[in-house]
């Protein structure tokens, strides 16, 4: 063979490796498309699947400390849609202070243990507001056991979160309603209890004039009890998950004397003297329910530890920050121990009357809740066996936010 057909050979061939080489370099760029294309593909629906499950995934890479995050899961955390890794560090300033140690904590027993795990914990948004999230993980080790991969779920659970505290708070109130009206009509069903049985004694006596006089008052207070409940029913029906307050200026006397008009039958049960004084027709700044509840309540227990023979005696006189209302009564007077915390202490309300009169425990509480609502001041003086007396501030004019 020639040696110029030789080269010509030589050089053929080495084209022909140009040509191999080109469409290999072609071949594997388009298998990158191809392949890019699948994983675009893939994370579209990844994140269309995400959406109807309400969550985001997640990869924690131990080597470099960098966590991968899906679209959800940065929409969850409020982070830059552009960045799909952040630092572990930045994930954990995302969890709200009081709740961080508790998330890393249950994360390390969790690498310790080499199980999966799942809490839940609150985020502070960018507005600084409180997002509910649960987390779901599971953690991938190598042969030796070390951590290489920790992988799961973020989900956002803060409506229904909201939904569980609101139910958790209609359900507090309604207990509070309850404890309320079991205050209010107990003492009010006892008297007519104990008129009723004092009028069946002096009937089987042919005492007429003292029958008559146990028979008008069980109607009164029968009349008077069933106002009290209607008024009662009428407020609770329009509670929900809160009790509404809703202040305006009232009279005082008018409050009072309407309150009076029960209380009086009950005390006079006990043989006590009940009265209200005031130099003047006094205006207060308050919700009329409210304040006739804790007006109610305060009477009541001046009544249920006063001896018969005893006096209860209501003050009112304007103050320059509003108007002080107390009631004062010549009972057995209150332990040192239990007056200091008598607003969230039980024992005192729970305790048993001079009659065994029985009481829910609560009502001292509620007056605290309520006088606070309508940011006022209440507080107890008492000389054991001698006197007892409740004072409250409440406001004469508009509440300022």
């Amino acid at each position: 063979m020639k040696e110029k057909d030789t080269q010509k050979i030589i050089d053929l061939e080495k084209q022909l490796s140009e040509i191999k080489k080109k469409n290999r370099s072609l071949a594997l760029d388009f298998t990158s498309q191809i392949e890019s294309h699948k994983s675009e593909k893939n994370l579209k629906r990844l994140d269309e699947t995400e959406q109807l499950a309400n969550c985001g995934t997640w990869e924690f890479n131990f080597k470099d400390n960098t966590i991968w995050c899906s679209k959800q899961t940065r929409r969850i955390l409020e982070l830059n849609q552009k960045e799909n890794k952040i630092s572990r560090e930045y994930w954990l300033s995302k969890i709200f202070p009081s709740d961080k140690e508790m998330a890393v904590l249950s994360y390390q027993k969790s690498i310790s243990n080499k199980i999966p795990f799942e809490i839940e914990y609150r985020l502070l948004t960018k507005n600084n507001t409180i997002k509910y999230v649960k987390l779901k993980c599971n953690t991938y080790y190598s042969k030796k056991g070390k951590p290489l991969k920790s992988f799961g779920i973020v989900m956002d659970i803060t409506i229904l979160k909201e939904n569980e505290l609101l139910l958790k708070k209609s359900s507090r109130n309604k207990v509070k309603l309850m404890s309320i009206l079991a205050h209010d009509l107990r003492s009010s069903f006892n008297k007519i209890i104990g008129f009723t049985g004092l009028l069946i004694e002096n009937m089987k006596d042919n005492n007429i004039t003292k029958s008559k006089k146990y028979a008008n008052i069980i109607y009164s207070s029968s009349q008077k009890t069933l106002d009290l409940l209607d008024s009662l029913l009428n407020w609770v029906r329009f509670q929900t998950t809160e009790i509404t307050f809703n202040p305006d200026l009232l009279s005082l006397l008018d409050v009072i004397d309407d309150v009076l008009e029960l209380e009086k039958l009950l005390a006079e049960y006990k043989g006590i003297s009940l009265n209200y004084f005031s130099t003047e027709d006094l205006e207060v700044y308050a919700d009329e329910n409210m304040l006739k509840i804790i007006i109610r309540n305060l009477i009541s227990n001046a009544i249920k530890f006063t001896n018969s023979g005893g006096a209860i005696r209501i003050d009112s006189f304007l103050r320059k920050d509003g108007i002080e209302i107390s009631i004062s009564d010549t009972g057995i007077g209150i332990e040192p121990e239990i007056i200091k915390n008598i607003f969230t202490n039980h024992s005192y309300s729970s305790t048993l009357g001079t009659q065994n009169e029985k009481g829910t425990g609560k009502g001292l509480a509620i007056c605290k809740e309520f006088i606070d609502r309508h940011q006022g001041e209440i507080w107890a003086e008492s000389v054991l066996r001698k006197s007892s007396k409740f004072k409250i501030i409440l406001p004469n004019k508009k509440l300022t936010p």
